[in-house]
This record gives structure tokens, C-alpha cells and sequence, in this order.
């Protein structure tokens, strides 16, 4: 049986953390006893929204249940910065769940674990209601926090602390952001259709590029890639390959990498027609053994010619054989070998994912949220970073605020004209009045020489 690298790995963690610090405050007799001074490493769980680019400060609160696992009893305080918790039995997600309904802004979590890049720290599959973040600090810290808080000491100087969530900001209008993806998994599909409208936004002031991964057959490598019979979920004498989509289907790894590669192609060819095109193939390419076929379909409905396509497939394997054309089985691929070159940089291993400038994006894959930490980024955010939900920009005031004067403006204007209209009806009623008295004063007065004529 042909094995392949672990899937496991597919949960690791590739990365370059944001630069975030997890601080101390006050009491200075909590710092004191703290290993590293006023600084607590951790790690950062990877579900929920990271406010990449802000801070965040207050007070520290324990948990009730400690470990979170059951709805949790609620302080007297009406907004809790940060919420302490013990491990227990439940999932990461449980645990933010119940927080995140008491209005904590960031759960820290107690690990049990003698290193904390240990822990599992996955979605558990519902941490997509979750739009908190959490974290994971040592038991060694976290024992130090409990001690503190349940002891009561110092209660005119509570636990102080501050979370500042750094980026590397560039000075410059332009950046990159990257999609590791792959055709067999949905959630792929949902990432890139769900972001098409921010990446119109981006397009003039951020780069963004799409890339795939993959892997390659263990036996294969250690055989120099010389194996006749190769595994169906390989191309390239194994040196990538992707999963079996459908299991005992007809499909097999095999069409997911040659999917892929029409996919990198159509990129590199027109961005926005690969944004249409994956829009597209999420609702209609639900069959895994006739992809080529529906892609052949979609391309012809975005006036995209197959034959262009396909010429980039093929001319991507490097065959030696002239004489009988290539040999997808066992040719290597250029395209592939700099999509596994660049993944290798990287050390991506799971999909979909995203980074920007290089650093890992961590959290929930909502565009709204991508967008957001990317617009986070800048120096000086473009003009189309204001009008997003989180940010709060110089620009975004002064829009605000000239938005304001216009509409004072424009209500005195108004103000100015109603009571210029007043004025000019009070006028011609004066007038319509004053002429109506004269007239009956006229008639009161020939009625009355009428009567003295006929006496």
C-alpha cells in the first residue's frame, strides 16, 4: 500500500504568528512572582476574529465553572476584557462559545500541557459562530493568574492586563495577500467566491496571488521517482499528488491535481475570470469524475477557449520523450514543482488558508474579517479600507465629518429658505388683509351715507 504523508498534517499550524504580546499591567506584586516579568507567551487558537492591527485592555476575570464547559455565571462587572479558564473535557469552541455569549471580549485558556504548541488548537467544526479570540498560555502562568484572583488580595488593584494584536505595517500602498487552496474542498470554493467583492476593492492597492498544494508519494521519493506503477493519485512519478476525492468513486487524486492545474492556469491567464470561473465550478462541479467535462462547460460559458487551457496543462510537463508527447503519469511539471517550492517556503500544510505580506492569517476565513486584517496592514489605508465595520481611520473621521458639514449645510439652507418664505407669506397676507379691511371699511361706510341721505 502506497503511503502518503500523514494527513495530519494537515491541522499543523505553518507560520509566522502576528506579533502580539499578552502584558501585565498591574499589580506589580503579581509581576513580581510572573517568570517573564510582565509578558505571558501563548498561543492563539484558530477559530474566532483576530482584530489584527488594535489593542485591547482590562481586567482579568475568573471563570464560573472554572473550565468553561457550561454556561457561565456572570460578574457583577458589565463588560469583561479577558476571561480565565481551566482546560476540563470540552472543546476550545465550547469553551468561546459560552464566553462569547457573556460579552467577554478574550478568552485565555490554561493549557495542561508542558508545552503549548502541543495542544490541539482547531476548529472542532462549530467555530465558525465564534467571532472572539482565544488564547492558550502555559499552566505555569496560568496557575500564578488563579492563585492571584482567588486569593483576593489587593482588590483595589485588580489584574490588569493589555493584548495588543501587532502587524508589520508597510509604508507602502501595496501588498500581498495569498489563498492556499485545492480543488477538492469546498470550503476552498466558499473562500474565494465569498471574497470576490473585497477583492475588487483591493485589486489597485494589494496583490493578491492563489496558490495550490499538494504532496508527494513517500515511496516514490525514496525511489527517486522512478516507480513504474504509480499511485492514481499522483502525477509525475508521485511527486505531487492530492486525495482521493470520492473514495471508492471512479474520480481519483490524480483529477484533482490536473484540476488544479487549469485552475493555476486560468489565474495566471486573467484574475477576474478565475474569480468567475470558481464561482461558477462551486455550484455546478459536483461530480468529481467528470471534471474536465464541467470545466470544459464553464470555461465555454465565460467565452474562455479549452484549447488555451489545456496548452498550459500540457506544456507544463517536461517530457524527454519528443517522439511519443508527454506522459502525465510519470513527466514532471514546472508549474507544480514552484506551487510545491513555494508551499515548502511558506511551510503551508492544510488548506484553505490565507496570509498576508507572508504571515499567517488565523481565525475565522470570513472575507469580511480577511479584509479587515489586511486593510490593518497599511500605514495609511486606502480611501475603500474606511467603510469597513472595524476599522476606524483618520480618513473614515474626516469623512464622517465632512458628511456632517454637508448636511448642515444643507439644512440651513433650508432653514434659510423656509424662513424667507415665511416672511414673504406673512406679507401678502398683511396685504390680502389690509386690502379686505379697506373694502369692508369702504362698505360699512356707504351703507351709513346711505342711511343719513334717506333721513
Amino acid at each position: 500500500m502506497i503511503s502518503f504523508f500523514p494527513l495530519i498534517l494537515l491541522l499543523s499550524l505553518f507560520i509566522d504568528y502576528i506579533f502580539s504580546t499578552l502584558t501585565i499591567n498591574s499589580p506589580q506584586t503579581l509581576i513580581n512572582e510572573m517568570p517573564a516579568a510582565k509578558t505571558i507567551p501563548y498561543t492563539l487558537n484558530n477559530f474566532g476574529k483576530i482584530p489584527y492591527g488594535r489593542s485591547l485592555s482590562g481586567y482579568l476575570y475568573l471563570a464560573n465553572p472554572k473550565n468553561a464547559c457550561s454556561a457561565i455565571k456572570s460578574h457583577a462587572e458589565e463588560d469583561i476584557a479577558f476571561l480565565l479558564s481551566t482546560r476540563g473535557d470540552c472543546t476550545y469552541v465550547t469553551k468561546a462559545k459560552y464566553a462569547q455569549f457573556m460579552g467577554v471580549k478574550l478568552l485565555i485558556i490554561i493549557s495542561e500541557q508542558k508545552d503549548i504548541q502541543e495542544e490541539d488548537l482547531n476548529d472542532d467544526g462549530y467555530g465558525s459562530s465564534i467571532h472572539i479570540p482565544s488564547i492558550v498560555i502555559n499552566e505555569r502562568y496560568g496557575t500564578l493568574l488563579i492563585n492571584y484572583l482567588e486569593s483576593k488580595k489587593d482588590l483595589n488593584n485588580r489584574i490588569l492586563l493589555t493584548m495588543m494584536f501587532e502587524v508589520n505595517k508597510i509604508d507602502t500602498q501595496e501588498l500581498t495577500y495569498t489563498f492556499w487552496l485545492s480543488s477538492s474542498n469546498r470550503n476552498s470554493y466558499k473562500l474565494v467566491r465569498d471574497f470576490k467583492y473585497y477583492y475588487k476593492k483591493l485589486k489597485d492597492h494589494a496583490k493578491f496571488e492563489a496558490h495550490y498544494l499538494f504532496w508527494n508519494c513517500e515511496i516514490c521519493a525514496s525511489n527517486n521517482y522512478q516507480l513504474i506503477d504509480v499511485p492514481d493519485n499522483c502525477v509525475s512519478g508521485g511527486r505531487y499528488c492530492c486525495s482521493d476525492p470520492d473514495g471508492e468513486g471512479v474520480a481519483s487524486g490524480r483529477d484533482i491535481v490536473l484540476e488544479d492545474l487549469r485552475q493555476i492556469c486560468l489565474f495566471n491567464e486573467n484574475v477576474e475570470t478565475f474569480f468567475d470561473y470558481i464561482d461558477i465550478f462551486d455550484l455546478k462541479c459536483v461530480e468529481f469524475q467528470v471534471l474536465e467535462e464541467c470545466s470544459r462547460d464553464i470555461l465555454n460559458t465565460l467565452n474562455v477557449e479549452f484549447a488555451t487551457v489545456k496548452k498550459c496543462v500540457d506544456g507544463s510537463f517536461s517530457t524527454k520523450n519528443e517522439v511519443d508527447g508527454i506522459n502525465i503519469v510519470f513527466d514532471d511539471n514546472i508549474i507544480l514543482k514552484k506551487e510545491k517550492k513555494t508551499s515548502n517556503f511558506f511551510n503551508v500544510h492544510f488548506w484553505p488558508s490565507v496570509s498576508i505580506n507572508n504571515m499567517s492569517f488565523q481565525g475565522n476565513l470570513e472575507s469580511e474579517a480577511i479584509f479587515d486584517a489586511i486593510c490593518s496592514f497599511f500605514n495609511s489605508p486606502p480611501d475603500e479600507c474606511h467603510y469597513t465595520n472595524g476599522l476606524r481611520e483618520e480618513g473614515q473621521i474626516q469623512s464622517y465629518a465632512n458628511h456632517f458639514t454637508m448636511f448642515l449645510i444643507i439644512f440651513l439652507l433650508f432653514f434659510f429658505v423656509f424662513v424667507i418664505m415665511i416672511r414673504i407669506y406673512k406679507k401678502i397676507i398683511k396685504r390680502e388683509l389690509e386690502k379686505e379691511m379697506n373694502s369692508s371699511i369702504q362698505n360699512i361706510m356707504n351703507q351709513y351715507i346711505n342711511i343719513i341721505d334717506k333721513k
